[in-house]
């Protein structure tokens, strides 16, 4: 796939993500008005429940994905055609499972342990009962996505996300304006499900061919798709564990104002991460169809690897060097004081997980999630006791330095693994070191605390990179398709 193409494809993928979260901020405030704070807390829950569905496919979709795209690579069009009908139809079969427990649950999970007013429990029951009735859209949407994600169909399949983020929010405000009951605003959810799980099929038909959710299944694609996803699957329940342990364990050994001073700059630096998780979806896919070539698979991931570092290196320096300056305009000195530093290792952690998405994408492409499921099991009792630990010993700025060390600590491990699984060992040192070169400059850039001091480091930090990202990261073809955008530009001005 060309370097064109997969700037456009990941564009796509980052504008289907960021898109919801502008929807969300200009209609949150209308819905809490119009609903009132139960009811909205109520389809905040039900938004969370659509959303984590997706843990109980068991990583199907993702092993769709690797699985089909694999095919696809191998010029097996047909039998990456016959992996998609199947993981779809073991797709329909889990949506169906879980849309019973929930439904079966609604009853005594509202009288015994959501805590809903009991003006608002009949409402409830009935608003959990539309929402299990959506699950099995939920999954199809999944399984049609994974599908497309294979064919590279990033521009019909963002489209849709787009429309999916609008309905999403403006679905249950016209629903509370005009009846503001739980069972019609979950309802106008569980709506949004139907057009957008049909829109899915329709492009799947159109990209793909035609995929049925009733497809009669077959032991040895099960078989494979289960055992790759199964293994997906742990990553995918452990490592969000272990990110919001933080929060617990805080919650627990210190006062809850300091709570706010780590959540606030967590969420905020993390929040950049929707960058390089929109370039790795485009990623994924390509990785798994250059499965068989060590060769392609090498020249992929060593570009992706220098383009997330272009892409996130400058905003993570960004945040380390004016971390003061933009938290005291933010939300004041007094906030800045004690959030500054807590901001500063949270950067470094998260440019380390923004460089371990290209190894931990290569090895579940290759077909060998077992090893990221292996490491997130062993890292999660040595994580919680140091994590422990470091915040009774040193507060948040230790909950804080715990979270980074072990984001670098996974990042060498993978880029070793990588290198290993590419018969490549000097790949994973060369960008073991890269990427201590490049905490090491994120380091060196806290020390700043004057607002003075800050941009002149920031200005020095940008001089030095911006020749160093195009001499070092960028390949000829890059800079040729760089320049010849200034030159337009030009032409343009001109």
């Amino acid at each position: 796939m060309s370097v064109n193409r997969v700037a456009v494809n990941a564009l796509w993928s980052l504008a289907g993500q960021i898109f919801p979260i502008v929807v969300a901020i200009l209609t949150v405030p209308l819905l809490i008005r119009h609903m009132g704070m139960d009811r909205f807390g109520f389809l905040s829950l039900a938004w969370a429940l659509v959303g984590y569905a997706g843990l109980f496919d068991f990583g199907i979709s993702r092993a769709m994905t690797r699985t089909v795209a694999a095919r696809l690579g191998a010029g097996d069009k047909s039998g990456a055609l016959h992996v998609a009908r199947v993981g779809t139809a073991l797709m329909s079969l889990f949506g169906l499972a879980v849309c019973t427990v929930l439904w079966l649950c609604a009853e005594p999970l509202v009288h015994g342990w959501l805590n809903v007013p009991e003006s608002l429990q009949e409402e409830a029951i009935g608003g959990l009962r539309v929402l299990a009735a959506s699950i099995p859209l939920v999954m199809l949407t999944a399984a049609y996505r994974g599908t497309l994600e294979a064919w590279q169909a990033f521009r019909r399949l963002n489209l849709i996300r787009i429309v999916m983020g609008l309905l999403t929010y403006l679905g249950p405000l016209i629903a509370a304006l005009i009846v503001p009951r739980l069972e019609w605003i979950v309802g106008s959810v569980t709506i949004m499900r139907i057009l957008t799980t049909y829109l899915h099929a329709k492009v799947c038909a159109i990209e793909c061919g035609r995929i049925k959710p009733w497809h009669p299944l077959d032991r040895g694609t099960v078989r494979e798709l289960v055992r790759l996803g199964g293994w997906m699957s742990v990553s995918n329940l452990v490592s969000p564990l272990m990110n919001y342990l933080d929060r617990f364990v805080l919650a627990g050994l210190v006062v809850v104002e300091l709570v706010a001073y780590y959540s606030t700059p967590y969420d905020m630096i993390t929040r950049t991460l929707v960058f390089p998780f929109s370039v790795m979806a485009v990623i994924f896919p390509v990785l798994s169809a250059q499965s068989g070539s060590a060769k392609s698979s090498q020249t992929t991931y060593s570009a992706t690897i220098r383009m997330l570092m272009v892409l996130m290196f400058p905003i993570c320096f960004t945040a380390v060097v004016l971390a003061r300056p933009l938290l005291n305009l933010w939300l004041g000195a007094e906030f800045a004081e004690q959030a500054t530093i807590v901001l500063q290792v949270l950067a470094i952690g998260v440019l380390a997980n923004t460089l371990a998405q290209a190894p931990a994408n290569l090895i579940q492409s290759t077909g060998n999630p077992k090893w990221m499921a292996i490491l997130h099991l062993s890292e999660l009792p040595i994580f919680i006791g140091a994590l422990w630990f470091a915040t009774g010993q040193f507060g948040i700025v230790g909950t804080a330095a715990c979270w980074t060390a072990r984001m670098i600590i996974d990042a060498a491990i993978l880029f070793a693994l990588a290198g290993h699984k590419l018969h490549w060992p000097q790949m994973g040192l060369l960008w073991y070191l890269t990427a201590s070169g490049a905490i090491a400059a994120l380091l060196a850039g806290s020390w700043p605390s004057s607002f003075i001091e800050c941009g002149v480091i920031w200005v020095l930090g940008a001089l030095m990179f911006v020749p160093l990202a195009w001499i070092y990261l960028l390949q000829a073809s890059d800079r040729v398709v760089i320049k010849n955008l200034l030159a337009k530009r030009q032409g343009i001005a001109s």
